[in-house]
């Protein structure tokens, strides 16, 4: 089964015209022409094109906004990391219907000039495995928060494969019991997958009143951390009103290294507002990148 062509509620992918591939830039190397159209997002292609030094990392977060926004901060993140052949991609579901935690059951996902292909073995492997893992394309059909990072993998480490899971908003019993299931199923596997998770920070609030407020929930995943108590951070952030998209599938990310003896240290590669490329301060969204460490 096919997914349509990247896009965002129908519109072309971020808002910034459609996908195509320019090969017109340092090295000869493919780069979305997207990111060549704003000079905002120019940063974000010499990001994608210039030499990496990859690091080994059990998980990232990275936000899914425009790329204009926070394509910058995104490929900064996910560059720095060495990426294995298979992902898993954890997003929120931003319009709903569907399965709560909706799996994709694609086995290609379409983009002008380049694919991306699911690793559908062990898609499977990993629904038998999760009780709440279900096939169902109705909450992808429109979701944006995992194709928008799909050209930047594509570039990056053509050859990784993907699972996609987008969640909606969930108790913490049902992280936690989901989590253990999926932390069972990885610690059985020789080589592990790298869990994405795709989240923006919060929403629609001055830029003071978001920076303040995303630094409470980015303390609180600190301490989480520190504590190995995931539960503590989706607290927080539930307690203090942070319109965190990707909350849920953030702790669940995080329980899940938890369970698998993996949740030791996370490091900030960086945090914006959208504020910082369009220069409106009056309602912003926020953006942090993170990668998540263990000592294994």
């Amino acid at each position: 089964m096919h997914q349509e062509p990247a896009s965002v509620g129908g519109t072309p992918l971020s808002a910034l015209d459609c996908v195509e591939y320019n090969s017109n830039v340092e090295n000869n190397e493919l780069v979305p022409v997207a990111l060549m159209k704003h000079e905002s997002a120019k940063t974000s292609a010499k990001t994608l094109t210039s030499t990496r030094f990859p690091m080994r990392a059990d998980a990232v977060l990275v936000p899914h906004a425009g790329w204009q926004y926070s394509g910058t901060l995104a490929a900064q993140t996910l560059r720095r990391v060495a990426l294995p052949r298979w992902v898993i991609i954890v997003a929120p579901q931003h319009r709903g219907g569907g399965a709560d935690w909706a799996v994709a059951p694609h086995q290609t996902w379409l983009l002008p000039g380049k694919n991306v292909e699911a690793n559908l073995p062990m898609t499977e492997a990993m629904i038998q495995a999760v009780d709440f893992f279900a096939f169902d394309a109705v909450p992808h059909a429109q979701e944006h928060s995992i194709e928008v990072l799909l050209p930047i993998l594509a570039r990056l480490a053509p050859e990784t494969t993907i699972s996609a899971v987008a969640m909606s908003m969930s108790s913490w019993d049902r992280i936690r019991r989901g989590a253990a299931q999926l932390a069972n199923f990885l610690n059985t596997l020789p080589e592990k997958p790298m869990l994405i998770i795709s989240s923006d920070m919060n929403h629609f609030a001055n830029d003071e009143t978001t920076r303040r407020v995303d630094h409470l929930a980015l303390d609180a995943i600190y301490r989480a951390t520190a504590e190995q108590n995931p539960e503590y951070a989706l607290r927080t952030i539930y307690e203090q009103q942070i319109s965190m998209c990707g909350i849920v599938p953030a702790v669940f990310v995080m329980e899940t290294l938890r369970v698998m003896g993996r949740l030791d240290r996370v490091e900030e590669v960086g945090y914006m507002t959208s504020a910082d490329t369009s220069g409106d301060k009056s309602r912003v969204v926020g953006y942090a990148g993170l990668i998540f460490h263990s000592e294994v």
